[in-house]
């Protein structure tokens, strides 16, 4: 089993290949992965939440918020597949995930863009940055100003 990151890019190849999405598709995710493959070589230490973070602020200064979520969860996507394939020892967002016990890549990723929430210890995002605004997606119903024509009350 080839360790990652390989400069032949065979696990990259791989992992591609065995996604269900069309070829057509499949572009913009090897162009996410081979550049954060690219990162994390140059980086010279061990996969980390520090060089993840520091991925996700490069790709923050000449990309939209959206689009760098979006690489985000195809590299978490590939992430996971590298550990259960012992290629990787971890997967710096599914860590976050589980000890915030959260579900949400986008509040992973806006929380270690935020520099607000990586102060103190590490680079790792306080627990109050990984908060959704309002709980649940359904909630958002439940807010008065949401839907001012619809009378909540009577």
């Amino acid at each position: 089993m080839p360790a990652w990151p390989d400069k032949e890019e065979a696990l990259l190849k791989e992992f591609l290949n065995n996604l269900e999405d069309p070829p057509s598709c499949r572009w913009g995710h090897r162009s996410a992965l081979r550049d954060f493959q690219r990162f994390a070589a140059n980086q010279k230490k061990p996969l980390s939440i520090e060089t993840l973070s520091a991925w996700l602020k490069a790709g923050a200064a000449r990309l939209t918020l959206r689009y760098v979520i979006r690489r985000a969860m195809f590299v978490a996507q590939f992430l996971d597949w590298l550990v259960r394939r012992d290629a990787a020892a971890s997967n710096p967002i599914a860590e976050l995930l589980s000890r915030y016990n959260s579900r949400s890549t986008s509040a992973v990723v806006r929380a270690l863009l935020d520099p607000e929430s990586s102060k103190g210890a590490g680079s790792a995002p306080t627990a109050s940055a990984l908060r959704q605004p309002f709980g649940s997606i359904y909630s958002w119903a439940r807010r008065a100003d949401a839907m001012p024509w619809v009378c909540l009350s009577e």
